[in-house]
């Protein structure tokens, strides 16, 4: 069971690394704006099965490529996703 528990913790790792470097986010920043969201809020990264899921198409043309993904649940979260990681 540990040796699961931390071959998880290293994909973890990895993915969230993968997703910094595209954004070009730092541990800080990334931690910065995860708590800046709301406690209903999610983020996932490619990697996981909640990226998976979220990242889906029905049509196999011109997949488009994701970093991330944020699943707001306030208004506020929308605020914070766009001026930190679109602008």
């Amino acid at each position: 069971m540990l040796r699961n528990t931390l071959s998880t913790a290293t994909a973890i790792a990895a993915c969230v690394a993968t997703a910094q470097a595209s954004l070009n986010m730092s541990d800080t920043s990334f931690k910065l704006f995860k708590s800046s969201l709301s406690q209903l809020a999610e983020v996932y990264l490619p990697g996981s099965e909640e990226f998976a899921n979220a990242t889906v198409r029905w049509g196999a043309g011109q997949t488009p490529h994701y970093d991330m993904i944020v699943k707001v649940a306030t208004e506020e979260d929308v605020q914070e996703t766009v001026s930190k990681l679109l602008l």
